[in-house]
């Protein structure tokens, strides 16, 4: 079942990232990118420039963060900060405590993926309009979203980690 995980979040990288790389050429030559309180565009990229910069962030922040949960306590267990540490992490519990850090650690990755390709998605959407403007409630919404699932996230880790 632990394999699961890691397969998930793979796919829904290249998913994200297959999303963006189909619909970018549906942006303007001239992307707005960035919106001010009233959902008026104020920033803007190259359509270049918007693809790269996405699928960045597509790829190495959830995969940093992935590999950082999954891959540290491996390496440098003194350097990761759990509740029960002591508990934990000796040796007889280290590769199960270890295991599931990274399984939940890609959870965390598909999060970040669905919110990345919402984000792409809402862009999208405002660039569409002329002149473009980003939906308030829609941004809201999708922040919201995330942050709810997140604190989902970090309640399951709490109670598989407490004693």
């Amino acid at each position: 079942m632990r394999r699961l995980q890691p397969a998930v979040f793979v796919v829904a990288m290249l998913a994200t990232a297959a999303f963006v790389i189909a619909t970018t050429p549906a942006l303007p030559p001239r992307v707005a990118t960035h919106f001010g309180a009233a959902g008026l565009a104020d920033g803007w990229m190259t359509r270049d420039g918007y693809r790269l910069f996405m699928l960045f962030f597509i790829v190495v922040l959830p995969l940093g963060i992935v590999a950082a949960m999954g891959w540290l306590p491996r390496v440098r267990p003194g350097w990761i900060n759990i509740p029960n540490r002591e508990h934990w992490l000796p040796p007889e519990r280290r590769d199960e405590t270890v295991a599931y850090l990274l399984a939940h650690a890609c959870w965390l990755g598909v999060l970040m993926e669905v919110l990345i390709a919402a984000i792409h998605y809402a862009l999208l959407a405002a660039n569409a309009a002329s002149p473009p403007r980003l939906s308030t409630s829609l941004f809201v919404s999708l922040l919201v979203g995330f942050l709810v699932a997140l604190g989902l996230w970090i309640a399951a880790l709490y109670r598989r980690l407490r004693l």
